[in-house]
Parts: structure tokens; sequence; C-alpha cells
């Protein structure tokens, strides 16, 4: 296989300053200490990767692997069902035996 050097693309300023913009808001988003970063990153990919829908689009829209997870649940199938409740969850994320279980 040859190997072809890098070489310098031209930008506009324009496309620069609003880089730098995308990148200040990324930093800003996770330097806030009352955000969840996990829902940063989420976000973050699904502008990446979805651009074409709102951050706070119906998650109904999206593939199962991009939508919210109940804290310590387990989700399988499609459409993904909470199936359990993780052993390490704190008292007040278990389940409780004599309640039926709803979803």
């Amino acid at each position: 296989m040859t190997y072809l050097p890098l070489r310098d693309v031209a930008t506009s300023s324009e496309s620069v300053d609003i880089y730098g913009a995308w990148l200040a808001s990324i930093a800003k988003q996770l330097q806030d200490g009352d955000r969840d970063r996990n829902v940063v990153v989420r976000n973050l990919l699904r502008e990446i990767y979805f651009p074409a829908l709102a951050t706070d689009s119906d998650e109904s829209r999206l593939p199962a692997a991009t939508r919210d997870v109940r804290p310590y649940h387990v989700n399988v199938g499609l459409p993904a069902k909470s199936v359990r409740v993780k052993s390490i969850a704190p008292p007040e994320h278990q389940p409780d035996v004599n309640v039926p279980h709803e979803d």
C-alpha cells in the first residue's frame, strides 16, 4: 500500500470560528457540575450521527441504543424493555417485591 502524506486543507475563517464555538460549548457543558456527563456525550453523539433530529425530539423516532435508560436498569429487546434492576442499585432504585412492577 502506498503511503500518501497528509496535506493541508484550506478552511475559511468562518468555519474555524464555528468549530471553535462548538468546542467551547462542549467544554462548558462538560465543566458544568450539575450536568450528567453521560447525557452530554449522548446528546453530542446524537447531534453528530442524527443531525436531522433535534436534541429534544421524540425519542421513539431514534434507534433504541440512543434512548434514555432508567438508572440501574437493564434494557433488552426491540422495543427495549427493562428486564431487571442491577444488583448494585441503591435501595431507592430496588423494586419493591410487594408491589407489581410497571414499566
